[in-house]
């Protein structure tokens, strides 16, 4: 279980004092998450996909599946 969390490259596991550099507040994750409109939802996904991202976490706890849907029908076909 300790090797999965470990740096992308690296074969050392990461210990309790490695996570001091994440920023864990309000600030931080509100600028991490991407929201809005479809077209800003895209712009950010395309910056993300620029910068060599290849994989993103989709996580609505409070959108069910028509909010999955929508991002299905609205964002997903500007990446297919």
């Amino acid at each position: 279980l300790r090797d999965s969390a470990q740096i992308p490259g690296s074969t050392e596991p990461l210990h309790a004092g490695d996570h001091a550099f994440f920023d864990d507040s309000a600030a931080a994750t509100e600028s991490a998450a991407i929201i809005g409109t479809p077209d800003e939802c895209i712009d950010r996904l395309r910056a993300l996909e620029c910068a060599g991202v290849a994989h993103v976490l989709f996580n609505d706890p409070w959108g069910g599946v028509e909010r999955m849907r929508f991002f299905a029908k609205e964002v997903l076909p500007a990446f297919t």
